[in-house]
């Protein structure tokens, strides 16, 4: 498993049952900024050197869920992804691993931007992206913006009137 990972352009990671870290390829280093010159074998989220790792809690909570439904468990996860400066979310999926007689012994996890739609994109004839209408351009105005959106999502404009109070 952990050859196939290591060639693969997408965040990949394995944690044990208790949620320890085992393995991150190359592109996991860099999706969690993680130095790659740390030892991650056998470390809990809170001990990396990261502004992530303030979010064990939740983490762990995401592996238990994969142990308990017995399959993957994706969630969206909002941080500083990359070391960029500005919040981005990925879905996160967690797989569970299983041993000899079936006895749970961690989970594989990988990461993807979330890929939604955005009214900029459309305007500027981008391929889709993030879902956001806070973005800085000249073109229009938030609330442009904000219409745009909801027109994108096939409101009448009756329906976006009762939404703005007009």
């Amino acid at each position: 498993m952990i050859a196939m990972m290591e060639h693969l352009a997408e965040p990949w990671g394995i944690k044990d049952a208790e949620s320890r870290h085992l393995y991150m390829n190359d592109m996991a280093y860099r999706y969690t900024n993680t130095p790659k010159k740390f030892a991650i074998e056998g470390k809990f989220d809170s001990e990396f050197p990261a502004s992530w790792a303030e979010c064990e809690e939740e983490l762990i909570e995401h592996d238990r869920r994969t142990e308990a439904c017995h399959g993957r468990v994706a969630v969206i996860e909002t941080h500083f992804w990359f070391g960029q400066d500005s919040l981005t979310p990925y879905v996160s999926e967690k797989i569970p691993l299983y041993g000899d007689g079936g006895v749970f012994i961690g989970v594989a996890w990988n990461a993807r931007l979330l890929d939604t739609l955005s009214p900029l994109k459309y305007i500027t004839q981008q391929k889709p992206g993030v879902l956001t209408t806070e973005v800085s351009t000249d073109l229009f105005t938030r609330s442009e913006l904000d219409t745009l959106f909801l027109l994108l999502q096939r409101l009448s404009t009756k329906e976006i009137a009762r939404i703005y109070n007009l």
